[in-house]
């Protein structure tokens, strides 16, 4: 965003899709403030787990993981005639699309508007997706395709290889049990935003106010999928220097979190040289991440963590941190003055809260910042 353009956008509506039965923003509040989890044994209609478990990483053909975090919803349950659809063409349609046409118009329907009163609109649509599995694709290499598709999830398979999975199929975001990779979760996410006097001058009800957002690449690692914490630390200054804010007032900071031996370490130092001048014990910075209770979601990872912080927002809540006991090692929270919370607190602060979320999708950074509307 152009620091010429830095008019704050607000946003006005909500919806969701995800594991642990979660089909409503509400839902997705209800799973975080218990700390529970949508985490569950792999079903049967994505893959057979008897068929292609192996525990060793490196076993062609197989996955490593014991389970994951699954849509509880039947994808295949889809109103094609409400979308203007025959049932063929919903039979053919991806299912990470029949997602983002349910959760469209939900997001819509929470924001106020109606599809009449949008139709024609010069409305600009913004879609994050990655992957596609559903799509057969007759250019793959004959020798190699059988043996991915065979699951019906050809990166889950590509990642098993590169030792990106956790054995569990579980997030464990900062903590100690963290020694693997991260883990895959299903759903889809959409929000409503508008110029932010549009909102005001419309009566629109705004859950959350962004101010500004930026993205850079992580630029040279130690590999692909090892994050950068100098470029990370380097972006959110940035970001908070053209909105004008200063980052002491940040309070919680939305984490891309994956819950990875090295990654999250590096994550956290990075948080901690951008936000962490003026932070005592008394006062500390709270992180956490979403990814705890949904598993990384991958294309749909960063829009679940702006409806968290926007939720929290407005609930004037902070969620706690499934899935954390004690910290990784690697991260002295203590030194930092930072905190992991396991319970749900009250969000009492004297000045505005500003939420800073970094998602990383191999060396891509994302920041952006929330605060809560103030009159």
């Amino acid at each position: 965003m152009a620091s010429a353009t830095l008019e704050p956008v607000a946003i006005v509506g909500y919806a969701c899709k995800l594991p642990g039965e979660v089909s409503s923003p509400e839902d997705l509040w209800e799973l975080c403030s218990r700390g529970r989890t949508g985490w569950g044994p792999t079903p049967s209609t994505r893959y057979s787990k008897d068929a292609y478990y192996h525990p060793a990483p490196g076993k062609h053909g197989c996955i490593n993981t014991e389970g994951g975090y699954f849509l509880h919803e039947d994808p295949a349950r889809f109103d094609a005639p409400f979308f203007n659809m025959t049932v063929q063409e919903a039979t053919a349609l991806d299912p990470q699309q029949r997602l983002l046409l349910e959760c469209t118009f939900e997001a819509f329907e929470s924001s106020g508007m109606t599809k009449e009163g949008v139709a024609g609109k010069d409305i600009g649509v913004f879609v994050g997706g990655s992957f596609a599995d559903y799509e057969v694709n007759n250019t793959r290499d004959i020798d190699t395709a059988p043996t991915y598709q065979a699951t019906g999830c050809a990166p889950a398979m590509q990642s098993n290889r590169l030792s990106l999975l956790n054995d569990a199929g579980k997030t464990f975001a900062f903590d100690h049990r963290a020694i693997s990779g991260f883990a895959r979760g299903e759903g889809a996410g959409s929000i409503v935003l508008k110029p932010l006097n549009a909102a005001i001058r419309d009566g629109d009800v705004i859950r959350a106010v962004i101010h500004n957002s930026g993205v850079n690449q992580d630029g040279k690692t130690n590999g692909i999928t090892v994050p950068n914490g100098r470029a990370q630390s380097d972006l959110i200054k940035q970001v908070y220097a053209k909105a004008g804010l200063d980052p002491a007032e940040c309070g919680f900071s939305e984490c891309h979190g994956t819950g990875t031996k090295v990654g999250d370490p590096i994550e956290v130092a990075g948080i901690h040289e951008a936000l962490g001048a003026g932070r005592s014990p008394r006062s500390p910075l709270f992180i956490g991440s979403v990814k705890s209770n949904v598993g990384h979601l991958e294309g749909a990872s960063g829009i679940v963590s702006v409806i968290k912080a926007a939720m929290m927002l407005e609930k004037g809540m902070l969620l706690p941190n499934a899935n954390f006991e004690t910290a990784n090692p690697n991260i002295p929270l203590n030194e930092y003055n930072m905190k992991v919370r396991n319970v749900l607190i009250v969000m009492i602060v004297t000045i505005v809260v500003l939420i800073v979320m970094i998602m990383m999708v191999m060396a891509i950074i994302n920041v952006i910042i929330i605060r809560k509307l103030t009159t």
